[in-house]
């Protein structure tokens, strides 16, 4: 698997091509359809959480890592975000995608889209 990494953790095996765990924005937990191409085939599937860094994508369509993905992301109330990512592991609970090049207004953007989600209840106005 070339420069892959294997964990094994309680929640079973999973390849990465990325050594740090680190990640620099948080994520949020959600359902947001999503549909891809990769090397000229077409997926869909849904991120399971979602930041300005990254996703968790559920798809059934198989996917290596260090493969680049071409995304369409729904995100409600907006127009979809198309961007780049980059497979860094695969999980039993999905694929771990990372954006390397964001534009400068998605990461506004998903920034801001995240920490709205993210705030308690009375600061979102409920």
């Amino acid at each position: 698997m070339g420069g892959a990494l294997v964990v094994q953790g309680g929640g079973g095996e999973r390849v990465s091509t990325d050594r740090s765990e680190k990640r620099d924005d948080q994520r949020v937990p959600g359902s947001f359809p999503v549909r891809f191409r990769v090397e000229g085939r077409t997926g869909s599937g849904m991120a399971l959480d979602l930041s300005a860094g990254g996703m968790l994508l559920e798809t059934a369509m198989p996917i290596d890592p260090g493969q680049s993905l071409t995304l369409e992301v729904e995100v409600p109330n907006y127009p979809p975000l198309e961007l780049e990512g980059l497979v860094v592991e695969i999980r039993p609970t999905g694929v771990g995608v990372r954006f390397p090049t964001v534009t400068r207004g998605h990461r506004i953007f998903l920034n801001a889209y995240t920490a709205v989600l993210l705030a308690p209840p009375w600061e979102r106005g409920e």
